[in-house]
């Protein structure tokens, strides 16, 4: 809207210049109700542009006011999804340091803020609920020697 402008602007400068730089510059006379109004055509040119303009300005404010409360709204609903997003975040790093607690209040907090989440908040209370499954890693590993093996 602002390139918009420019160009109309440069373009009305350019019109005004060529028509005062003419010998007969011309005129606009307007006449409504009582009044006259009586301009060379350069001004009337300015004037008219100038009028759209301030018109095109007023109109797209009125717009701006209409679209507030929607707007607002949407900004509302970001940021508290942005919010549950965070606490999820942080429910699943206490998950996983083991600390159910700090998880459970996560897990709460993101479900206050937003029901848009529900499959990660359901995911986050079965990781906090389910008992912990020892690790591959930590079952100790029973040594077989040769004379104990039945297969050999």
């Amino acid at each position: 809207m602002i390139r918009t402008a420019l160009v109309l602007l440069a373009l009305t400068a350019i019109i005004v210049s060529v028509l005062a730089l003419q010998g007969d510059p011309g005129s606009v006379q307007v006449i409504w109700r009582p009044w006259t109004m009586q301009v060379t055509a350069a001004m009337g040119v300015f004037l008219l542009i100038a009028f759209c303009l301030a018109f095109a300005l007023i109109w797209r404010m009125v717009f701006w006011l209409i679209e507030t409360p929607a707007r607002l709204a949407r900004g509302k609903v970001q940021t508290r999804r942005r919010q549950a997003i965070e606490a999820l975040a942080a429910g699943f790093t206490a998950a996983a340091a083991g600390d159910a607690a700090a998880a459970r209040r996560q897990t709460d907090r993101a479900q206050s803020l937003t029901d848009e989440l529900a499959p990660l908040i359901n995911h986050l209370i079965s990781q906090i609920t389910e008992p912990e499954l020892p690790s591959p890693l930590t079952v100790p590993v029973q040594a077989s020697t040769p004379a104990a093996d039945p297969a050999l």
